[in-house]
């Protein structure tokens, strides 16, 4: 095999590589709000803020403190979508009926589960950073949990709300803005026919 073709199939090589890696670059980033060592009541715990921070994530309470991390132990009638803990509220201590959650980096795609134990109509709506609604979702919650889920370009935060008395979230995911400007597989398969051909010319010219 001649050295031009050679080099050829080693760079079409790396470069189906580099395509495998740039899906795997989106990847998603998933909280469940577990392993904190959370009580099972509002009285010995404190709203969520800054702990995930280090996962580009804070937390802000809207219309009150905001939720806090407790045990499904707590009473609230149902479990966690998964482990044994899950974001909290209860409006009689102060918790408001309004999250909001911002990210370190604008996201595209953002999910939470919600559910709560008298059945509920949650609302999750995302903001770019000029406050501009970019998606809504609105999921009703009879028993179980359900998923709320927006998507746009630049999503600076999102504010999840409910109306119930008391009420989880849990399994937050979301995907980085930045993720979006890797190179795509058709993109990278131009540079290989351009490089083939440039093969092709060098090998008539020989």
């Amino acid at each position: 095999m001649s050295t031009p073709y050679k080099l050829l199939i080693t760079t079409l090589s790396a470069l189906a590589m580099a395509a495998v890696s740039s899906n795997n670059l989106a990847a998603t980033t998933s909280i469940d709000f577990d392993g904190t060592g959370a009580p099972c009541c509002f009285a010995s715990t404190s709203p969520l803020t800054n702990l995930y921070s280090g996962q580009g994530v804070t937390f802000s309470g809207g219309n009150g403190s905001g939720g806090s991390i407790l045990s499904q132990s707590g009473g609230f009638g149902f479990n966690a979508r998964s482990g044994s803990d899950f974001l909290a509220f209860n409006t009689s201590v102060g918790t408001g009926s309004i999250q909001v959650i911002s990210f370190a980096n604008l996201a595209t795609n953002v999910s939470i589960w919600a559910n709560s134990a008298f059945g509920d109509q949650f609302i999750m709506q995302a903001f770019d950073t000029n406050n501009g609604l970019l998606d809504t979702s609105i999921v009703a919650v009879a028993q179980g949990w359900q998923e709320l889920a927006v998507s746009g370009t630049g999503i600076a935060f999102v504010q999840v709300s409910a109306g119930n008395s008391y009420w989880a979230y849990d399994d937050l995911s979301f995907n980085d803005d930045r993720q979006q400007s890797v190179p795509e597989p058709g993109s990278l398969a131009l540079v290989g026919l351009g490089l083939a051909a440039f093969a092709l010319r060098k090998r008539q010219s020989a």
